[in-house]
């Protein structure tokens, strides 16, 4: 990474990193800049609680344990044993309920009856503790669990777990990352982030795998930093030959500069490089009425403003009559599909009855290209200097425990 001073300390390569003290104000986590001097060792441990959002349900969820399920308030006083392997739980009258009966309680953990069995939500486990709560007429139920236990269950759901070890690595600093960012930046919430794409996808104890837990504990603490906060460390498929400027993608002010686009060769050979995709026009136009931004029928798509990473700032919807509406590319592609559309860097035309999008690289573009990543490390580059191209000046650093 790059050489800079973090607190009075200045972090080469092969050197202790410099570290950041994890602080508490209101509640949230937030990192603060502090320096651990070089030879210190790190005390093992999970790292600091996150909270996941596992299920947010009107109607209520199916949680299963083998012998039955315990629910328990504060300071641990037992509020049911539900001795049933499955169990109904919903909310009534903004407290949680069990089969339709009120517990009288807004807030419970769950575990198991039987020690030694465990808890399935959705037929997967999960490490740390399983709370439930009511959160306005919705039954959520959120995982804390140690934020190295967490990232055990995020890399094998969001990259290729056959790959480098060093792309690992990369991908696990920056995982890391992105979810202190999230903890900071999630406000009154009862939870940090979810467990879906909208922010890291978790898959629980499950999916881990020996290389991707590899990869978590060899990096164990470790995040990018930037002025001495933690980095908000974007990550995304393949970048189409050139990572986006993350101003281009979500707006606001100006980038940091670990956050703008570079010209990436690597991510060029990569599987999700090039896309090519042929849907329905009606289908283009339903997506676009339900989401109220069109209606009637769709004469022609163009892209407009094209940035300095060559995606598209603006879609140009036309209509026969020559009638015409500007949205936003990224909403655009939502709309329509993130899965059809991978990226918004395309050309598309009509043929026929359906537009034919011809497409570069997969997802938003911003910081890391997964697939630029295992390039690398495949060419001999390691983590360090992988995280050191796609997130420009920014710094290694290392969390205290």
């Amino acid at each position: 990474m790059a050489a800079a001073a973090l607190a009075g300390a200045v972090w080469m390569a092969g050197c202790a990193e410099p570290e950041l003290r994890l602080g508490k104000r209101s509640g949230v986590e937030e990192a603060t800049s502090g320096v651990r001097p070089a030879g210190t060792s790190v005390a093992p441990g999970a790292g600091p609680t996150i909270r996941v959002l596992l299920n947010r349900s009107v109607r209520g969820l199916h949680l299963h344990s083998k012998g039955g399920l315990r629910l328990r308030g504060a300071a641990g006083i037992v509020l049911a044993d539900l001795p049933r392997s499955t169990a109904r739980l919903s909310c009534r009258g903004g407290q949680l309920a069990w089969n339709g009966r009120s517990l009288g309680v807004a807030e419970a953990e769950v575990g198991p009856l039987k020690r030694g069995d465990e808890v399935y939500v959705g037929g997967r486990r999960y490490r740390g503790r399983l709370i439930l709560a009511d959160r306005g007429g919705n039954l959520v139920l959120i995982n804390k669990v140690g934020l190295e236990d967490y990232l055990r269950g995020v890399l094998p759901s969001e990259v290729a777990t056959s790959g480098p070890s060093e792309a690992l690595k990369a991908q696990a600093v920056a995982a890391r990352s992105f979810a202190l960012w999230q903890m900071k930046d999630s406000g009154s919430r009862p939870w940090d982030l979810d467990n879906s794409s909208d922010s890291q996808v978790y898959g629980g104890r499950d999916g881990e795998t020996g290389a991707t837990d590899a990869a978590v504990a060899a990096t164990r603490g470790q995040v990018l930093a930037w002025r001495g906060q933690v980095a908000q460390a974007f990550f995304h498929s393949n970048s189409g030959g050139r990572t986006a400027d993350s101003r281009e993608v979500w707006g606001g002010g100006e980038a940091p500069r670990y956050l703008m686009g570079v010209f990436d060769t690597w991510s060029e050979g990569g599987k999700h490089y090039h896309w090519s995709t042929t849907v329905p026009r009606s289908t283009v136009e339903a997506a676009l009425s339900k989401a109220g931004l069109w209606s009637g029928p769709l004469a022609a798509i163009q892209g407009r403003g094209l940035s300095d990473s060559s995606r598209w700032t603006w879609i140009e919807l036309s209509a026969p009559d020559g009638r015409a509406v500007r949205i936003s590319a990224n909403v655009f592609r939502r709309v329509v599909g993130a899965d059809r559309l991978r990226s918004t860097r395309f050309r598309v035309r009509l043929s026929g009855e359906n537009f034919v999008f011809d497409g570069l690289g997969w997802g938003h573009g911003v910081g890391m290209s997964q697939e630029g990543a295992f390039a690398q490390a495949k060419e001999g580059r390691g983590y360090r200097a992988i995280l050191d191209f796609y997130y420009p000046g920014a710094e290694l650093a290392r969390l205290k425990e």
